[in-house]
């Protein structure tokens, strides 16, 4: 099982060599999807050269609204083969294959568990040509591979989260119980907030039910420190909203 990130970008880039290597491919990228933002996005990419080098950045996004043909390999879970000079092919696939020189391409989904977690996929800048039968099969065995690895770092990252969650409640109740001085008290709850989430400042503001008007009850970090004496009208500020709103 997958339980750290650096254990993950490593079995990524392990995978993704073997996918150049099995498809006979000069590049490869794998990616996340993203369902709540209907986006894809790059976790690692790599192009053939001695050490099967980075060519970018991981972290790049790709909404699925300009990418049909990727949505298509998505939604339909079936691998889809582009080739520069056709005619049929996606604009935006085909754009991005000149951009980078790729006159061929290769996308697969990731399945694991019946769930899609993203997508594989190989480019060629030497030729236009199909994978063979033999090469697929090679691909399909490693992306099945890296379908599961990215399953269990979603699922790991997922019950960290939770446990750190438990964590700030039971510290949050020891704390309430341990102090009688609400000042104190409220003070030691942004605290643990503040470290939860990792936010430079975490504050806490009151609404005048007569005014609108919000202030700033107790806070923690430097923010909330330079905005202790801060008035806001209720309308005019995104804290505001939320206040009305929920």
């Amino acid at each position: 099982e997958v339980s750290s990130s650096l254990e993950i970008d490593a079995v990524l880039k392990g995978l993704a060599v073997g996918l150049l290597m099995a498809a006979s491919s000069d590049s490869v990228s794998i990616s996340s999807f993203d369902q709540e933002t209907d986006r894809v996005v790059t976790l690692i990419e790599l192009r053939r050269g001695r050490d099967a080098s980075l060519t970018g950045p991981p972290g790049t996004a790709y909404p699925l609204a300009d990418y049909p043909a990727t949505r298509w390999v998505l939604e339909s879970r079936k691998p889809l083969e582009v080739l520069a000079s056709d005619p049929r092919a996606d604009p935006a696939e085909a754009e991005l294959m000149r951009q980078s020189g790729q006159k061929s391409l290769f996308m697969m989904p990731l399945v694991a568990r019946n769930q899609v977690i993203g997508l594989v996929k190989l480019g060629d800048a030497r030729a236009e040509r199909k994978l063979t039968e033999r090469e697929i099969e090679l691909a399909q065995a490693l992306a099945n591979q890296a379908a599961v690895a990215l399953l269990n770092a979603q699922l790991y990252r997922a019950s960290q989260a939770r446990a750190a969650e438990l964590e700030l409640l039971s510290n949050v109740g020891q704390d309430v119980i341990a102090s009688l001085d609400l000042e104190d008290t409220l003070q030691r709850v942004l605290r643990r907030a503040r470290d939860v989430l990792g936010a430079e400042a975490v504050v806490l503001l009151l609404r005048d039910e007569t005014s609108g008007d919000l202030s700033v009850r107790q806070g923690s970090g430097l923010l909330a420190r330079t905005q202790r004496k801060a008035g806001m009208l209720e309308e005019d500020s995104i804290a505001g909203w939320v206040a009305q709103h929920g």
